[in-house]
């Protein structure tokens, strides 16, 4: 088995096992994300926010930035940064703010080493989570 399916297989089992241990240990910081979810909210969580974000954020962003910037890290970082500012919410929840910035720096090595597909189906997964668990 080579690294990237390690890396894939990783990035499917690995966020379920950080949310719940987020979960138990900070569910206090965490439940200001509770929301009433309607099956509108529900589906635009798990399909079309991950194809809309993905395509603005992997497919242009990332590859844009990708192209300007020599140092890969440091593109990739930029572009998930803008990612987190995007997601951020009130009042400032910095173990949130992690999370997010950690799964979008995934997805857009998902999306560098397989293809954008991938990236918008691992999205979709970690939103069901996301929905799940917190």
């Amino acid at each position: 088995m080579n690294r990237k399916n390690i890396f894939l297989i990783l990035s499917i089992f690995v966020p379920p096992l950080v949310l719940i241990i987020l979960r138990m240990y900070f569910a206090s910081y965490l439940s200001i994300f509770y929301v009433n979810l309607t099956v509108s909210s529900i589906i635009i969580l798990i399909v079309v926010s991950p194809i809309l974000e993905e395509l603005i954020f992997r497919l242009f962003l990332q590859d844009v930035f990708l192209s300007k910037i020599n140092n890969k890290l440091i593109a990739l970082f930029l572009v998930n940064l803008l990612f987190v500012l995007v997601h951020y919410k009130k009042p400032i929840n910095i173990v949130y703010l992690l999370a997010l910035f950690i799964c979008g720096m995934i997805l857009s090595i998902i999306k560098q080493n397989y293809k954008l597909s991938y990236a918008i189906y691992l999205h979709s997964y970690y939103n069901i989570l996301f929905i799940i668990v917190l």
